[in-house]
């Protein structure tokens, strides 16, 4: 198993045109690496649930001080998109989390008075 850090992965994938070097992406997905992978050289790195919510909330945080703030949910998904693919480097595994989901839900919306929930009507 290969050691990577921060910048060698950086430089794999942009060796690969890689999407997430693009221009527009490249200090975001440096900072995610970054805060992830550091500088010192390692074989693997496990990322759980507060680990990776951590790193989403300190990537929010870095966008507001930055000038170019994001909302959290677009924070959230540039950071399980790098993870997504950081996950398929051999000794490499972060959870991603969840996105939520809207629905509608029409059992928890208030029914008027008198109407029965009976599906039989």
């Amino acid at each position: 198993m290969e050691q990577l850090n921060a910048v060698r992965l950086l430089g794999l994938w942009q060796a690969e045109k890689h999407p997430l070097v693009q221009a527009t992406r490249l200090p975001d997905t440096q900072w995610i690496l970054d805060a992830t992978l550091g500088g010192t050289l390692t074989q693997g790195v496990s990322l759980d649930r507060e680990a990776v919510g951590l790193l989403i909330s300190n990537f929010f945080k870095w966008r507001q001080s930055s000038g170019r703030p994001i909302p959290y949910r677009q924070a959230r998904k540039r950071v399980n998109r790098v993870l997504e693919h950081l996950n398929q480097v051999p000794g490499m595994q972060a959870v991603l989390m969840p996105e939520p989901v809207l629905a509608h839900r029409p059992t928890a919306l208030p029914r008027p008075v008198g109407h029965s929930i009976s599906p039989s009507r």
